[in-house]
């Protein structure tokens, strides 16, 4: 079916050619009905025509992650005596799962009479296990499947095993490593400024680029196996190999990728499977965070991860139980008020939403955030963070803003790749512009440049931006001096040590003179007591310097803290933070 897409002539509708394909499939004696379901579930060709339309939840999941499915029928209200087959596929870059169902009474028939021949009912079991081709026979249709097979599991680039032959891969490396008690290690590599070699030189360049590190990670010993999992990244499994060895050999590609790459390195992290885990998922987080590693120490270098064995937030139970958070997506949102300092009264302006997983117990905030940034999940604790907020937006307040954190690692991904965002904040009520997206300057492997055209995108959608924790690191003033940023938020650590004076005083006023030059709105964070209040309002200056304009806005303990209660202020902190001093 595939291949009948790819190869339709010129002036051929290419669906027309997959339809005469699934005609053909649905004309077979013992087909009861065929179905072809897009990666939302829903049908969008069957021969049963009131069919399409219908949402297929089970089918639609197939579709997404190009498996397969062989057994029951599972929608409810069909007809659970026929047998079903589904497979995920490709067709003009979407995906599909191809859902053939056979008749149960031509199945038992057939079955009836392969039992009438001894040979071929010991034949009987592997003939039933290839679905596809035992449904539609023939053997065109045999040589479309096998080749939407091997394309299903095939990078076309590089011709390595893609995503889906690494999953199936690595639980057989696994499964096997345990069965026989033998060491294995998978390591996962990244090109160093790939996106800016690409942007400036060309996609050929680019693409050269990744069929040399193939041939690089093809060329080791026989029972290595080398993927393309991304983009730009790579894995390689290196059974009965331990971890020491791995390193070894990612040293000699690293080395190599030095000579022929005309500059561009390769960051590596490697991890060997704990036999007592013995969990392919947690081998690949762990690769995933030495590869963080490798990165945030300065690139082009191999990291093992028992090198972080000292770094307790990484650690196995600790990556599981971020695991455990991830499926079972319990957490609550706690929101803090966030106050507009005015010179006549104190106002309200929004709430920043606050992630409570129900590990806390067991992980806190801080540290499953950063462990799901180092293992490559960021963007996923961040989504089932907006999607827990979103689900309580239409509490706020009118007019008030709720601030939002992202991760740099989800920007250009899932929902905020384009304006699926847009879509998810009106459905819950609000409007982009009543929403201001909060990124630290902490945390960031990435490119400084792809954060900010990636911020820039969202701000054309409407979004609000806001710089979080500024004055903690080096990225801030860079980040303001390339975006125009919404609000500042002045990190707390800066603003109790400016209290002392010296440079962290000269930290809170330049960002609040930057801030005010390019028109930001500035907020201080981590307000505790009426004296920091004051402090940031009129921060003190050496004598004989201009006086500097304290901040525009607040948040603290003093002025309320987080709750996972109703996103209304009690009457009464509201009128204590009336009755602070506003000038």
């Amino acid at each position: 079916m595939e291949l009948a897409y790819a190869e339709a002539d010129e002036g051929e509708r290419p669906f027309a050619e997959v339809r005469e394909v699934l005609t053909y499939i649905a004309a077979r004696p013992q087909v009861a009905g065929v179905y072809l379901v897009d990666a939302r579930g829903i049908v969008v060709w069957s021969n049963h025509l009131t069919s399409i339309g219908d949402r297929q939840v089970a089918n639609g999941r197939v579709a997404r992650s190009g498996g397969a499915y062989a057994g029951p029928e599972r929608e409810a209200g069909e007809d659970q005596d026929n047998f079903e087959y589904a497979l995920g596929v490709r067709l003009g870059g979407q995906r599909y799962a191809l859902e053939v169902d056979e008749s149960g009474q031509a199945l038992r028939a057939q079955i009836d009479e392969l039992k009438g021949d001894s040979l071929v009912s010991m034949l009987a079991g592997l003939l039933l296990a290839i679905p596809l081709f035992f449904v539609v026979g023939g053997r065109k249709l045999a040589r479309l499947h096998r080749a939407a097979v091997e394309r299903a599991t095939r990078d076309g680039l590089t011709d390595l095993g893609n995503q889906t032959e690494f999953q199936e891969e690595l639980r057989r490396a696994t499964g096997n490593a345990t069965r026989n008690g033998e060491p294995l290690s998978l390591s996962v590599v990244d090109l160093d400024d790939f996106k800016l070699a690409n942007d400036r030189k060309g996609h050929r360049y680019g693409d050269t680029l990744l069929i040399e590190v193939a041939r690089l990670l093809r060329g080791g010993r026989a029972g290595d196996r080398a993927f393309r999992i991304g983009g730009d990244e790579f894995a390689l499994l290196m059974p009965r190999t331990p971890a020491a060895g791995a390193v070894r050999r990612l040293n000699e590609i690293r080395a190599a990728a030095g000579r022929d790459l005309g500059g561009v390195t390769l960051s590596c992290g490697v991890a060997e499977l704990d036999q007592a885990v013995a969990d392919g998922a947690t081998l690949m987080d762990q690769a995933d965070a030495a590869l963080y590693d490798a990165k945030r120490l300065g690139r082009d270098r191999v990291v093992c991860f028992s090198d972080l064995e000292d770094d307790q937030i990484v650690s196995a139970p600790r990556i599981r139980i971020l695991h455990e958070l991830l499926a079972s997506e319990k957490l609550e949102v706690a929101f803090q008020p966030i106050w507009e300092l005015g010179v006549e009264h104190n106002r309200l302006l929004g709430f920043e939403a606050l992630a409570r997983p129900e590990v806390a117990d067991r992980l806190t905030p801080g540290d499953a955030f950063e462990i799901a940034e180092r293992i490559g999940r960021g963007h996923e604790l961040d989504a089932l963070c907006r999607r827990a907020t979103l689900a309580r937006a239409h509490e706020l307040p009118a007019d008030a803003l709720l601030f939002l954190n992202v991760s740099p690692q989800s920007l250009g991904r899932d929902e905020l790749a384009d304006d699926r965002l847009v879509r998810a904040v009106r459905a819950a009520g609000l409007e982009p512009q009543r929403v201001v997206l909060e990124i630290t300057e902490r945390s960031t492997t990435i490119r400084l440049d792809r954060v900010v055209n990636d911020l820039i995108r969202l701000k054309t959608l409407g979004f609000k931006l806001a710089l979080d924790d500024v004055g903690a690191g080096s990225a801030g003033l860079e980040m303001l001096r390339k975006l125009t940023a919404d609000f500042v938020k002045i990190d707390r650590e800066v603003i109790v040590e400016s209290a002392a004076g010296g440079a962290a005083r000269a930290v809170l006023l330049a960002v609040i003179s930057f801030a005010a030059e390019v028109g930001a709105y500035v907020i201080a964070e981590g307000i505790e007591t009426e004296a920091m209040l004051e402090h940031v309002r009129h921060p003190p200056r050496r004598p004989g310097t201009l006086r500097v304009a304290g901040v525009q806005g607040a948040q603290g303990y003093l002025l309320g803290r987080p709750s996972t209660a109703a996103l209304t202020v009690p009457p009464d902190l509201t009128a204590d933070i009336a009755a602070l001093p506003v000038s």
